[in-house]
């Protein structure tokens, strides 16, 4: 039983690595680990560690493709506030 769930997992994690993009894989890894950890009634994994099962599988955090000229400045706010007609979205 444990050596089928142990293929499943690693076959879940792989699967995760080839599809999608860097922050969906991140997010899929990090759940099967939440999940398990759950499973395997662990109150806090950071202190206790996360179940056998899962604790190879190490999470790669994606860099922020996100530019400062991305955000909204200042003036684009105001000037959304501005323009919407209703006083409770403007608060």
């Amino acid at each position: 039983m444990v050596n089928a769930l142990a293929k499943y997992i690693e076959e879940l994690a792989r699967t995760a690595r080839g599809g999608g993009s860097p922050h969906t894989t991140s997010d899929f890894q990090k759940i099967i680990k939440q999940f398990y950890a759950w499973l395997y009634d662990v109150e806090d994994p950071r202190l206790e560690g996360y179940p056998k099962v899962v604790s190879w599988i190490r999470i790669k955090e994606p860099k922020s493709t996100l530019k400062a000229s991305d955000l909204l400045g200042p003036s684009d706010v105001k000037k959304l506030i501005a323009v919407t007609p209703d006083l409770r979205l403007k608060a």
